[in-house]
């Protein structure tokens, strides 16, 4: 899967702050809602909202995939944030320092394949210290 596909220049953030979860993926969510990736943002934010209180999606070594699956979403994307200052999300074992975010907007009939698909090929990618530390240190989105 070629990520690069599934995002933008101008939904790539670098060395952002954010005073908690809640803000971060509302920020991220108006992104790609300003790219015209969603029908109806306020319905994608109840979709994501729904997914976390489900489970946990920080994922260890600094890593948070939240998530919403829903027919708002026109076009399976991802806006990423790297952060300046670490924050708390619910993990597995309770709260894990997040230092790097990609919310994942899916079209509800991609939720078997694309999802998982993406989800497979981005945590494959970021398990390799390496590709994460170049991710976290970039500087531009090309980067």
């Amino acid at each position: 899967m070629n990520l690069s596909s599934l995002t933008h220049p101008s939904l790539i953030n670098l060395q952002t702050e954010f005073a908690g979860r809640d803000q971060a993926i509302h920020l991220l969510a108006d992104q790609l809602a300003e790219q015209g990736k969603l029908h109806d943002k306020q319905a994608f934010l109840q979709a994501v909202f729904a997914r976390e209180a489900q489970g946990p999606t920080a994922l260890g070594e600094g890593l948070a995939v939240p998530h919403g699956k829903s027919d708002t979403v026109k076009e399976a994307a991802f806006a990423v944030a790297t952060l300046k200052t670490p924050i708390a999300w619910e993990g597995i074992d309770g709260p894990e320092s997040v230092n790097l975010i990609f919310l994942l907007a899916i079209p509800q009939d991609q939720a078997g394949s694309t999802h998982m698909q993406l989800l497979t090929t981005l945590t494959s990618a970021l398990v390799d210290d390496d590709i994460r530390a170049a991710v976290l240190q970039a500087s531009t989105a090309e980067q």
